[in-house]
């Protein structure tokens, strides 16, 4: 509830949804909508049926050399990709670092474009006009 109240809290929400969405690439994990109902505000995202990577390096295993390069090569990809859609991540860690099991061999997915911002190379405005259009 304190969230929702609060405009700049709303107005960050509202800035992630809308900056991510427009983000298609297989590296970065899909944003479908968002909105607000009944009060409560919401989006819509790809599900990751997996692990993030935080976990892994937590667990007996950890992970590999090859497995380290696997993922830092595939997140490389999905913020040269967002960066090419002047989008600046700024909150990459371990825990937004997804890896979808599923498949026939894992995919690295990069999440949570949270506190993301316009790549400071552009303004705002020109940013927010295009992701809009």
């Amino acid at each position: 509830p304190s969230f929702r109240a609060d405009p700049d809290a709303r107005r960050r929400f509202d800035d992630e949804a809308r900056s991510a969405a427009p983000l298609s690439h297989p590296n970065i994990v899909g944003v479908y909508d968002r909105g607000e109902f009944d009060g409560q505000l919401w989006i819509s995202m790809e599900y990751v049926d997996g692990t993030d990577v935080s976990r892994l390096l937590r667990s007996a295993g950890g992970v590999s050399d090859d497995q380290a390069v696997a993922i830092i090569s595939a997140v490389a990809d999905a913020l040269d990709y967002a960066h090419q859609h002047d989008l600046l991540h700024r909150d990459v860690k371990p825990g937004n670092i997804m890896i979808d099991t599923t498949g026939s061999s894992p995919r690295v997915m990069l999440g949570d474009f949270g506190i993301a911002r316009p790549d400071w190379r552009t303004g705002l405005a020109a940013v927010i006009t295009e992701l809009d259009a």
